[in-house]
């Protein structure tokens, strides 16, 4: 009887190996029934037709494993209250996840929480090192927050130059409030 398993003594013999656990891993992600992981499209599409249970149940198992974007979305539907019953403290609790990953959109949910004390506790100097984080990858959200930080003085010292620093940023980055603040400095 012939031995099929490949030689691990050459290069040729590991890469066949490798590419061959490549395939299966490949295999089974794709043909395992999509409800075992959700999907993140007919989520997104449920979001859109604003069928937030639809999208729930789509996001929730992405989000269970990991997905940044699943937990940033998931925690959107519970500071909302959209599809589930309305949660900050939940929504707080998605939004770290996704933070911790690096979701710039997520950093600033969760900084905006901060600011406000909802669902959490009140930490300005915690949310303004959230929106620093998120104003180097020029999150216009984050730009304008730290803005209201510094032209109101929360948690750091009044600074009406900072303030006309980041609202600038933020204006420049997209985010039409940041005009209003502006004009009104």
């Amino acid at each position: 009887m012939e031995n099929k398993i490949p030689k691990l003594n050459s290069l040729s013999g590991f890469i066949n190996v490798l590419l061959q656990i490549v395939v299966i891993t490949v295999g089974v992600f794709f043909f395992v029934p999509n409800e075992a992981f959700g999907d993140f499209k007919a989520g997104i599409t449920a979001l859109e037709k604003r069928d937030y249970l639809g999208a729930y149940q789509e996001l929730l198992p992405l989000a269970e494993k990991g997905d940044a974007e699943a937990q940033m979305r998931i925690g959107q539907l519970f500071l909302e209250g959209l599809g589930v019953l309305q949660d900050p403290k939940t929504a707080a609790m998605w939004f770290q996840n996704s933070a911790k990953q690096g979701n710039a959109d997520a950093q600033a949910a969760l900084g905006t929480l901060h600011l406000l004390g909802r669902g959490v506790k009140e930490r300005f100097v915690f949310a303004r090192n959230l929106f620093l984080m998120d104003s180097e990858k020029s999150h216009a959200v984050a730009q304008f927050n730290l803005g209201m930080i510094y032209e109101s003085g929360l948690g750091v010292e009044k600074d009406t130059t900072q303030a006309l620093l980041w609202y600038t940023a933020s204006l420049k980055n997209g985010h039409d409030p940041a005009f209003e603040r502006l004009r009104i400095i």
